[in-house]
């Protein structure tokens, strides 16, 4: 599968058209408003967002968040007030972070995303790329959120393998088999109860 888009990409700065923010602490909501908007530590983002000029926020990237943490609309509010904002919940767990935000990023043109997410889940979330982002085109970055590097322990390499494999799956068939996962996650929280 190709594919192919007839007009040019946005253009964001530094070649950046997006950043996609794999739902998970809040504190990545945070840190893609920062990235977005180009705030630093002591800048209020309305303050930032008030002095940027017309040209400056339709060259700032456009933010998909996929099913992001509780509150995310409080934390994002800058960003949908300047319109860069697309917020998903469709998804359920990593491929479908991707998978269900694609075909908004091939409609908006994106052809290179920043991708936002805590260091223990960069490693899975790049593996998926490649099949998801990759095949359709779009190249893309790792942007571990600072201080959640630590949080957790990495993810172990089965994890990865998994979804590795989920994901070429994905790509052959179209099928992200999200049925199945919503059965094993009901599956794994009976078993935790009894």
């Amino acid at each position: 599968w190709t594919f192919t888009l007839e007009s040019g990409p946005r253009t964001a700065s530094h070649g950046l058209d997006a950043i996609l923010v794999l739902g998970g602490e809040p504190e990545r909501d945070s840190y893609a408003v920062e990235l977005a908007l180009g705030s630093h530590r002591g800048d209020s983002t309305t303050d930032k967002l008030l002095s940027m000029s017309p040209e400056a926020l339709r060259s700032a990237p456009i933010v998909f968040v996929s099913s992001p943490a509780a509150g995310a609309e409080i934390r994002l509010r800058p960003l949908a007030e300047a319109g860069l904002l697309r917020l998903s919940w469709d998804a359920i767990d990593t491929l479908s972070n991707f998978s269900t935000v694609l075909p908004a990023m091939l409609a908006s043109r994106v052809r290179r995303v920043r991708i936002v997410t805590a260091g223990y889940h960069m490693p899975r979330a790049l593996a998926i790329a490649r099949w998801t982002l990759g095949s359709a085109g779009i190249d893309f970055e790792p942007c571990i959120v600072p201080g959640l590097a630590s949080l957790r322990p990495a993810e172990s390499r089965w994890k990865i393998r998994r979804d590795l494999l989920r994901a070429m799956f994905w790509r052959c068939t179209g099928w992200e088999l999200r049925w199945l996962v919503k059965r094993l996650i009901r599956m794994r929280d009976d078993a935790i109860l009894v």
